[in-house]
């Protein structure tokens, strides 16, 4: 079984983790390969494989295990697409965007997101810094 994508969709310039899930077996070496446009591999560890895909077209990633026993292979059809939607905003709950409070204090940050894109799943990452 391989893992990636949604929906047999991946974006373009993203880098995108594809693994194989292999039940049994020892001594397994694998190959994997791209058939499509432009696209990198970024980094390739047994299992395991990330890559950006460079435009927006049809590709196939495959993958290719084996060892002295047996051999198996994994082909999976797949399209690249531009992201369409911006990052959505962040704007926090209160008057003043500028905060400041003891360290041995808890504080409790509100913030309020937009959700202006609907057409597909992505997944974005926030982080608070707080200054030395």
């Amino acid at each position: 079984m391989v893992t990636c994508c949604y929906r047999g969709v991946v974006y373009t310039r993203i880098p995108t983790i594809f693994v194989v899930l292999v039940l049994d077996g020892s001594d397994l070496r694998y190959n994997w390969t791209v058939a499509g446009p432009s696209h990198a591999v970024v980094q390739a560890t047994g299992s395991r494989v990330v890559i950006v895909f460079n435009q927006n077209a049809s590709y196939v990633v495959s993958v290719s295990v084996w060892n002295n026993v047996s051999r198996a292979a994994v082909h999976l059809s797949l399209v690249s697409r531009g992201v369409a939607c911006v990052p959505p905003s962040v704007q926090l709950v209160g008057g003043s965007v500028r905060r400041s409070e003891l360290r041995s204090r808890q504080i409790r940050l509100e913030a309020v997101t937009s959700t202006d894109c609907l057409e597909y799943r992505l997944r974005h990452i926030w982080s608070s810094t707080t200054p030395i």
